[in-house]
């Protein structure tokens, strides 16, 4: 790799990291400190690699713990799906993504869509809006196995994938909601099965809008 495509990739890298902050302090000012009873956010590394951001009471969720999944490459677009982590590699060596890893103690994935004044690297000020899908990790399991996608069958594609060095969408348009989607481009080359909003809006159990004037439960 040459020296400038790997500064561009380790450059999107911090920016996710940064991005992924500032949507942390805008749900905290703006809807944790406002909705949720006993919060808490974990700012300790080890406690984050545990798949856990924040534990909360809200309605009859009581203590859950969530992991926030936003996404920061394409803010201030509506993609209509979302990408869940299957594995990475790393010095050549798979690396557990978090959607099947048993370490992770994440409950919940809260799922982020970014609107902001500035699309790259906004700050907490530039976030307009968050549209967010609280989903039980859970429920997205069961449901990919309902439709024949067990952990062990998408281990299979993932490794033809690789084997056949595909970049890109595998798969798409064969399954109604679902395909698979192998990135050779970024230094951690996820592979990724990707669910579309649609489907995820019907498994999740709150969809609502973050403002700073505030929440709002969607329908």
């Amino acid at each position: 790799m040459t020296e400038e495509p790997y500064k561009r990739k380790k450059s999107l890298w911090v920016r996710d990291i940064n991005v992924e902050a500032e949507v942390a302090r805008f749900l905290d000012e703006y809807f944790y400190s406002r909705e949720a009873d006993d919060f808490i956010r974990y700012k300790d590394k080890t406690e984050q690699l545990k798949g856990k951001d924040v534990k909360l009471s809200w309605g009859n969720l009581k203590g859950i713990l969530i992991d926030e999944k936003a996404i920061s490459h394409y803010i201030n677009k509506n993609i209509p799906t979302f990408a869940f982590e299957i594995s990475g590699m790393f010095s050549g060596k798979r690396s557990e993504g978090w959607l099947f890893d048993e370490k992770k103690e994440t409950e919940y994935y809260l799922c982020i869509w970014i609107w902001a004044d500035r699309s790259w690297n906004p700050s907490f000020e530039d976030i307009t809006k968050l549209e967010c899908l609280l989903i039980k990790r859970k429920d997205i399991v069961n449901y990919l196995e309902e439709e024949g996608f067990t952990k062990d069958r998408i281990c299979d594609i993932e490794t033809k994938v690789r084997q056949d060095m595909v970049s890109g969408p595998v798969d798409k348009g064969k399954h109604k909601y679902i395909y698979f989607y192998n990135t050779t481009r970024l230094v951690e080359k996820p592979f990724n099965v990707i669910i579309r909003k649609e489907k995820l809006k019907e498994l999740a159990v709150r969809h609502f809008i973050v403002t700073k004037e505030g929440y709002k439960e969607q329908q």
